[in-house]
């Protein structure tokens, strides 16, 4: 997958240590694709005040959205979306995350599966910290 987080690339969404859980998006939100996106969500929502477009464009800058991430939310969104209009939340509640586990949870893993627990789990580096991430569930997303 060309968005997967490089062994060393630092990702753009914020590592969440209390769920040990971190985006697969990375990279930069250029005005082309919040463009695109806009007028796509125009013509599946038609209803929606232009109002709304202003408080989004905020929002996914603050909440650090990459192109990728905010093409995959629009496209969600219009796939999901059951009420005439969707809310922003709706959209910007969207992200794909894989979870991290530490040394000790990777341990417990090999004391429950035995030594093939290595063979499933991939290391990565993130934010200097080593973490290890299951293979399966990369591969998933």
């Amino acid at each position: 997958m060309e968005n997967q987080l490089a062994r060393t690339e630092q990702p753009t969404g914020s590592l969440q240590r209390s769920s040990q859980s971190i985006s697969l998006y990375s990279g930069v939100l250029t005005t082309k694709c919040v463009i695109e996106n806009v007028k796509l969500l125009k013509s599946a929502f038609p209803a929606l005040p232009a109002g709304w477009y202003d408080v989004l464009g905020k929002m996914i800058k603050e909440e650090r959205f990459c192109d990728n991430r905010l093409t995959d939310a629009v496209k969600h969104l219009i796939k999901t979306c059951i009420y005439p209009t969707p809310t922003l939340a709706n959209l910007l509640t969207y992200d794909r995350r894989y979870k991290l586990y530490t040394y000790s949870e990777l341990v417990r893993k090999v004391d429950e599966m035995g030594a093939v627990a290595f063979d499933l789990f991939e290391k990565r580096e993130i934010n200097g910290t080593l973490y290890w991430v299951s293979k399966q569930e990369i591969d998933q997303l």
